[in-house]
């Protein structure tokens, strides 16, 4: 036993002292920090969001309903995510859904300024936004160091992604509203076209791809097999956790 936990502990040692985790770490932490920016961002001022749209004659039942709306979208994106993530792998879903985000945020500016009567539009916008956030990168970013790292360093390397993230969901939800209140919500939009685009950026270049089961440690290729397939029923407790 005594044998056995020196070996566990030089192991990890050695891991800790690899170079390319610490590079891989670039990836998860700053793809997950971008992201949670704005995620976050979104997400808690989706009501404000709605009221720009609406504008001051929108009652507060219909910023109400729209937002229950957005809600279910939320869980729609979560259940797709959950069945792409086997077969895309993360990388692929982190690059894909904030490249998706950025142009969608760019795309609802540019109706911001140019169609600004166009309220339903601007909402369907908003709602394929949710969509996209929360089936790709909102999963993704979770799982992916998971698949990043070997299991000597994994919880380190994992709480350290996971530091990051909660670095980035503190700056959005803290500069959204200021930056709404000085500058508008075209400036928030701007800016969040700019996170997701250097979320993906970040992913794209940092990140290994693990599509499938390839270029996965065997303890977590057996995971992989426990995720819901075709045909398969979902758990919607596992769901309302991760959201």
């Amino acid at each position: 036993m005594v044998g056995q936990s020196e070996v566990k502990k030089e192991n990890r040692s050695e891991a800790l002292r690899d170079p390319d985790h610490w590079w891989t770490l670039i990836g998860t932490a700053g793809t997950w920090f971008f992201f949670d920016v704005a995620f976050y961002g979104t997400v808690i001022f989706s009501p404000t969001i709605l009221a720009h749209i609406f504008g001051p004659g929108a009652s507060l039942m219909d910023i109400c309903l729209k937002a229950s709306f957005l809600g279910g979208l939320a869980i729609v994106g979560t259940l797709t995510g959950i069945r792409a993530l086997s077969s895309v792998g993360p990388k692929a879903l982190s690059v894909g859904g904030l490249t998706l985000a950025a142009l969608i945020f760019s795309a609802l500016l540019a109706v911001v300024h140019l169609l600004p009567d166009c309220k339903y539009l601007m909402f369907a916008l908003l709602c394929s936004l949710y969509f996209v956030l929360y089936a790709f990168p909102n999963l993704a970013t979770y799982v992916q160091p998971v698949v990043s790292f070997p299991p000597e360093v994994r919880s380190t390397f994992h709480g350290l992604s996971s530091a990051a993230a909660k670095l980035g969901a503190m700056a959005g939800a803290l500069l959204f509203p200021i930056v709404d209140r000085h500058l508008g919500l075209s400036a928030v939009l701007a800016i969040q076209a700019v996170v997701c685009a250097s979320g993906a950026l970040v992913a794209y270049i940092f990140l290994e791809s693990q599509e499938g089961e390839d270029n996965v440690s065997e303890d977590v290729k057996s995971s992989w097999s426990n995720l819901p397939q075709e045909g398969d029923d979902v758990e919607l407790s596992w769901v309302a956790d991760k959201t």
